[in-house]
């Protein structure tokens, strides 16, 4: 009898969006100083509206320019679906499917998981995580209902080489990797069936949801609405100077 041990992981990631709002919030406070500049270049010819103008084009230019500077990073939140590929237990059976995998979040969705028949396991049909265990992007456990009593219900363990993360690619199965037979109502304690002796995971081709940061989404909405406001402060003055 294996007694399985409870694990976490906290990934912490940093959003690169941060030195671009940075860099916006300076183009939008210099803006009016923008404004004077090109008057006085142009001189008297040049009117306050086309200045204004002028201004706002370069300012939505560096914008644009700096949104796609972070694009060029991993400015994207990915939920990737990932496919078993090659994997086979050491009783003659095998193992398919796919599952989601949120590696900002850490979460699993869509788990869709078959074993097949060997010598030592009939198999069975995977949809859920492990209430008992905390699974993490290296280590998923999979059970074929997540309510109600455990005992005598299969568990299946994976552990992967190395962690699965928005990039994608495929990682081989390392280490314990096995099916296990749940003893109680929780799973906490459980016989090993079958191992797995070969496979790995990897992203479907073409599948996945690409969901924008709200980092960038807020960058480029504070821009769009700095510049509005700037727009309106101008014409008020020029109204008013008119007045």
């Amino acid at each position: 009898m294996k007694e399985m041990t409870r694990n976490s992981n906290t990934r912490l990631t940093v959003l690169p969006a941060a030195a671009a709002g940075i860099a916006a919030a300076a183009l939008l406070l210099s803006a009016g100083n923008m404004v004077r500049a090109l008057r006085q270049l142009q001189g008297a010819s040049l009117s306050l509206r086309e200045a204004t103008e002028s201004a706002m084009r370069w300012v939505v230019a560096v914008l644009l320019a700096v949104e796609l500077m972070g694009a060029s990073s991993p400015s994207f939140a990915a939920v990737l679906q990932w496919s078993l590929e090659g994997v086979l237990f050491s009783d003659g059976g095998a193992a398919t499917g796919s599952f989601a995998f949120d590696a900002d979040t850490g979460t699993f969705s869509a788990i869709a998981v078959t074993t097949t028949a060997g010598s030592a396991f009939a198999g069975a049909t995977y949809d859920a995580i492990s209430p008992t265990f905390a699974s993490t992007a290296q280590s998923p456990y999979l059970v074929t209902e997540a309510q109600g009593d455990l005992a005598g219900t299969p568990l299946l363990g994976l552990s992967l080489l190395g962690p699965m993360t928005d990039q994608g690619g495929a990682i081989p199965l390392s280490g314990i990797n096995a099916e296990y037979d749940c003893v109680d109502s929780t799973c906490v304690y459980a016989n090993p069936l079958r191992t797995i002796i070969a496979g790995e995971v990897a992203v479907v081709p073409s599948v996945g949801l690409n969901v924008p940061e709200p980092a960038s989404v807020a960058l480029l909405g504070t821009g769009l609405l700095g510049l509005r406001l700037f727009r309106r402060r101008r014409k008020d003055e020029h109204a008013v100077a008119i007045g």
